[in-house]
């Protein structure tokens, strides 16, 4: 499932507050239900919740950067974090 945003991604803070902050390449449906719940508002963990029932992953993407690779949102997740803290809400 791929949703189209105007961002290309979630980001790991705020742009207003952090300039240029990364793409987070992976994140678990936990992780963005906890960050939701903090603030971040790309997408919105409840709207999600048939496709996370079904455990299909979501891609976030940009439409105004169709190129850039965006957020999957996954079950789970064996890959390594780059940082021990997922993102800032």
């Amino acid at each position: 499932y791929e949703n189209w945003t105007d961002v290309s991604g979630f980001l790991i803070a705020d742009p207003r507050i952090i300039e240029n902050p990364e793409v987070i390449d992976t994140i678990t449906y936990r992780e963005l239900r906890e960050l939701s719940y903090m603030g971040a508002t790309v997408l919105h963990e409840e709207a999600i919740f048939p496709v996370r029932k079904e455990g299909i992953p979501i891609n976030i993407r940009n439409t105004n950067a169709p190129e850039d690779k965006g957020t999957m949102i996954v079950q789970d997740t064996i890959k390594v974090p780059k940082y021990t803290i997922t993102g800032i809400a």
